[in-house]
């Protein structure tokens, strides 16, 4: 497993560095304009970090990661995560934004996150209030709206 972690290190932060050398020649901007590179050169030089530290870890560090698929129980994580997904994008335009949201996340807390229901409610809610101001209120981002006009 740790050649494949090398391996893999290796071309995440070689592909970041190829991504961030060439996005820097179509012009960064500045933090008001950022200009046309300045999105893939951030992405650029983070896949080139985090392959940095995989590397890293792998060949320093001698750390070996479980694989993330061992298990069934990983698959029907994944599969539930998907089946939320589908059923958030369907709710979305009839109950809105705020509502969806809160519903898929507090499903993902309880279900992916095994958080009791009270304290999944609690987190889902939350994040949805939180991605509402921020998307909705200071972003000026339009969402469907729910029932309540949220």
């Amino acid at each position: 497993m740790r050649r494949y972690d090398l391996i893999s290190g290796a071309v995440f932060f070689l592909l970041g560095t190829w991504i961030a050398m060439y996005s820097w020649r179509l012009g960064l901007g500045s933090a008001g304009e950022p200009g046309p590179g300045f999105f893939p050169f951030t992405f650029g030089v983070i896949l080139g970090v985090l392959g940095l530290g995989i590397v890293v870890r792998s060949r320093w560090l001698g750390r070996e990661v479980k694989p993330f698929w061992a298990g069934e129980r990983k698959w029907r994580a994944v599969l539930l995560a998907i089946a939320l997904m589908v059923g958030y994008w369907l709710a979305l335009p009839i109950a809105g934004f705020c509502l969806a949201t809160a519903l898929l996340m507090a499903s993902m807390y309880r279900f992916l996150g095994d958080f009791s229901w009270k304290k999944s409610a609690l987190l889902g809610g939350s994040t949805a209030a939180c991605a509402y101001i921020l998307f909705a209120i200071l972003l000026k981002v339009n969402f469907p709206r729910g029932p309540w006009g949220l």
